[in-house]
């Protein structure tokens, strides 16, 4: 059993409740950045954190690298339209 499975069967479906607290200690590190009180292990700790949480999203929620990947290309291709037109904020 893999750690996913591990968690998933530890957690259900709170696991996606975990993963939303996960992402608001990395919320909470990035403003301590724009205050100028940058701890980067925290940092750290709190990205790691979310690219685990990121995994666990993409099995709970049975999404491929193939979909993942197709929209990372059309926001890109958005923000790339945005930044040519001036209107990327």
């Amino acid at each position: 059993m893999n750690n996913y499975d591990k968690v998933k069967n530890i957690l259900g479906d709170k696991i996606l409740v975990i993963a939303i607290e996960k992402f608001s200690e990395l919320q909470q590190q990035l403003t301590k950045c724009l205050r100028g009180k940058m701890n980067k292990e925290h940092l750290l700790e709190e990205y790691a954190d979310v690219l685990i949480c990121l995994d666990w999203i993409k099995k709970y929620c049975n999404l491929t690298d193939e979909e993942i990947n197709n929209w990372k290309e059309k926001k890109n291709e958005r923000n790339k339209k945005k930044i040519e037109e001036g209107i990327f904020r």
